[in-house]
């Protein structure tokens, strides 16, 4: 395993030299796609030397652990080939505030409820008998 994300980080750590040669790097900072790998696969390479290296605690370990899931944010840059995904984003952009109201009620009810559960539950163990009257299907005799 250790192998295997050293050899991917090499390659990514490869293209960004590649694409910074190739591009220039005031061309290269213009993408914030760009700016994102720039910051990320170095970050993500000196976690791997740190934690390979030295005693890091395990904190420490689980933040490394977690860098190379943000390259999967990479994949994003794929989506943009798509002709009508901008639209999508926009669009979603544009529903977000006024449909926010009705997000904000959907969780307010699902906290009541937990709240409510929580507290006709809050003796009850597993394994133990819940009392009929909190029965929904008895609730009907």
């Amino acid at each position: 395993m250790d192998k295997t994300i050293t050899a991917i980080l090499v390659i990514f750590v490869f293209e960004l030299t590649i694409k910074i040669l190739g591009l220039g790097f005031g061309r290269f900072c213009d993408d914030g796609f760009n700016v994102f790998d720039g910051l990320i696969i170095p970050v993500t390479a000196i976690a791997e030397v740190v934690v390979g290296q030295l005693n890091v605690s395990r904190s420490g370990r689980q933040i490394a652990q977690a860098l190379p899931i943000l390259r999967l944010v990479r994949l994003i840059r794929s989506l943009r080939a798509l002709k009508g995904f901008g639209t999508i984003i926009r669009t979603i952009g544009k529903i977000v505030v006024p449909f926010s109201r009705y997000i904000i009620v959907v969780v307010l009810v699902y906290y009541t409820f937990s709240i409510l559960g929580m507290e006709l539950f809050a003796g009850v163990t597993e394994g133990q008998s819940v009392p009929a009257w909190t029965s929904y299907r008895a609730s009907f005799y």
